[in-house]
């Protein structure tokens, strides 16, 4: 039986006789501290669309139950670095493997396969306006699962829609424009997490919300984060959602604004660490401080 740290720590496993850090559990068993194989790996990946490079030289891995947030001004390619581990854009050099395998290696029916084990929430939620709510969150069962029984599917949708705080009996029929902001996004929350999902990718999720509705995303992100053990990567500009979501931020800056030897990841670490960086370009975007950034602009639209 597994005990209650090993549940909330994914690095804690019995019976491991690789060379590690030990760690006693209360009862004084002695287990060893290993860290799992990537669930997602970039290596090396570069993007160029014509004579526009994007992304140059990005190395990232994220493990299974943690939550990376990706940031960076507008342009520095967060955006379709996501997209990248979709397999929606395919590298100009470099590779993206989800548990091991090589995106770009395979065929559609694979790929398809693949996403399956991906949840997405949207920056406007992307729900289908001529569907109801129950239609959105059932959505994906339907199209990957076309053998679960209709009676099945509904018990799953109604506990998902409960578990993002929404009322079943009252948002059943509804449709996408019968609702607020607030509420579409934590339908696309549900839909999201319809799949059982071991990677969920957000895409600044928290944008046009209130304040308070932007905590109750930030709360389903680490809900699905600690309950669900999903890895999970959030591109925002949000840096409050960032800093209380994510477990490492990892800041990309534009690639037109970089020397030919600079890395384009300028920053890769906690939250802590993140505060006390001493690289002025990391310090300005997180305090949002626009400094000498105006006559850097200069020129520019």
């Amino acid at each position: 039986m597994r005990t209650p740290e090993e549940e909330t720590n994914p690095e804690i496993q019995e019976n491991d006789s690789i060379e590690g850090s030990l760690y006693v559990a209360p009862d004084g068993t002695q287990k060893t501290l290993k860290r799992r194989p990537p669930l997602i790996e970039i290596d090396s990946l570069s993007v160029i669309f014509g004579e526009n490079q994007v992304l140059r030289d990005i190395s990232l891995r994220i493990r299974q139950g943690e939550t990376v947030a990706v940031i960076g001004e507008s342009g520095c390619g967060k955006t379709v670095l996501l997209k990248t581990m979709i397999g929606l854009v395919t590298p100009t050099s470099g590779r993206v493997l989800f548990k091991g395998k090589d995106l770009a290696l395979l065929n559609d029916k694979e790929l398809t396969e693949t996403r399956s084990h991906y949840g997405f929430v949207f920056q406007m939620a992307a729900l289908f306006d001529s569907m109801t709510i129950s239609e959105n969150v059932a959505f994906p069962i339907r199209q990957h699962q076309k053998n679960v029984k209709r009676a099945q599917i509904n018990e799953r949708v109604e506990f998902l829609l409960e578990e993002v705080g929404l009322n079943p009996r009252v948002v059943w029929n509804k449709t996408p424009g019968e609702i607020s902001g607030g509420m579409r996004k934590r339908v696309g929350f549900a839909r999201a997490l319809a799949m059982e999902p071991e990677l969920m990718l957000y895409d600044e999720p928290t944008t046009g919300l209130d304040p308070i509705m932007s905590d109750v995303v930030n709360e389903l992100m680490i809900n699905a984060r600690d309950r669900h053990k999903v890895a999970g990567v959030l591109v925002t500009h949000d840096m409050k959602s960032a800093v209380k979501v994510a477990n490492r931020l990892v800041m990309l800056y534009p690639h037109s604004m970089l020397e030919p030897t600079q890395p384009q990841m300028i920053f890769d670490g906690t939250a802590e660490e993140i505060w006390r960086s001493q690289d002025r370009r990391v310090s300005q975007f997180i305090r949002g401080e626009a400094g000498d950034r105006l006559r850097d602009m200069g020129g520019k639209t």
